[in-house]
């Protein structure tokens, strides 16, 4: 009995320890103001409190709960609902000054949470995942790097994010542990934002964002496809919820890929292979 004890002491204080710290930085929002108020019959898809938020205190009917609890529920330990937050960033203003502004408030408020984990963690694994825009933000987050702490793992990753020169470069930051980028080739609202106009854009910047970074960026890049298909943008919306089991994938996939080489990735969404051969 006394073993048994010192057992369950010691895996508490593992779990004390270390833990997993998810942030989800959502997209653009043309019509933010809109869409959020009460009376809209979207909010619940699209609503994110301002800052940082957990996102199990949201309604049960909203998107982002409802993102957190189905991650949760496919891997426990890395995506518990219990540190899964969400950032909401002004996003209905479009311009890059907006993005370099919400990356400092990112960066400060990433700050605040990390102090307060590591009054009971020791470890602590920070997961940044950026949609669309919402990955600028974060590179934007990154400039400011490194945290207060010392040894600070930070994962980013980031989903049909507009690469523009005038924040591609923050990937680079040593400080950054991991970073993955995920494109799809049927992306083309990925690559409307004409970069060119913006006031912070270098004179030999493409005029319009692109989808990858260069092959030099420190980042793994993922060329990703759905059942066999190329994706929109609004398509990955649906399926982001898989992230833990892709991610898994993905990084077994990534053992024996040479370094910087682009991974080809398709997932199959689990259930959808049966139904197509039943169909046959």
């Amino acid at each position: 009995m006394r073993f048994l004890w010192i057992v369950l002491l010691t895996l508490q204080m593992f779990v004390l320890q270390a833990v997993d710290v998810t942030v989800w930085v959502h997209g653009t929002y043309p019509a933010l103001r809109v869409l959020s108020a009460s009376w809209c019959p979207v909010r619940s898809k699209v609503y994110v409190n301002p800052g940082l938020t957990l996102a199990k205190k949201l309604p049960k009917n909203y998107y982002h709960y409802q993102l957190s609890e189905f991650m949760h529920n496919l891997d426990p330990i890395l995506y518990n609902h219990d540190h899964f937050y969400t950032y909401g960033w002004h996003s209905s203003n479009v311009r890059p000054k907006q993005r370099i502004k919400e990356g400092k408030k990112l960066y400060h408020a990433l700050q605040k949470l990390i102090n307060k984990y590591k009054k009971k963690h020791e470890d602590i694994m920070l997961r940044v995942i950026g949609f669309s825009h919402g990955g600028n933000v974060i590179l934007n987050m990154a400039s400011h790097l490194p945290f207060k702490q010392k040894n600070q793992k930070l994962h980013i990753i980031l989903i049909g994010t507009p690469v523009q020169e005038s924040a591609r470069n923050f990937i680079n930051n040593p400080y950054i542990t991991k970073a993955y980028s995920f494109y799809s080739d049927g992306d083309w609202i990925q690559k409307i934002d004409v970069q060119k106009f913006h006031h912070n854009c270098p004179k030999d910047a493409p005029f319009l964002s692109q989808r990858v970074f260069k092959d030099s960026d420190n980042v793994q890049q993922i060329s990703f496809t759905l059942n066999g298909k190329k994706i929109g943008h609004t398509g990955f919306r649906g399926i982001l919820k898989y992230l833990p089991d892709m991610m898994s994938q993905i990084e077994k996939k990534l053992v024996d890929l040479p370094h910087n080489e682009t991974l080809k990735f398709d997932y199959v969404v689990p259930g959808k292979s049966k139904k197509r051969k039943k169909n046959k």
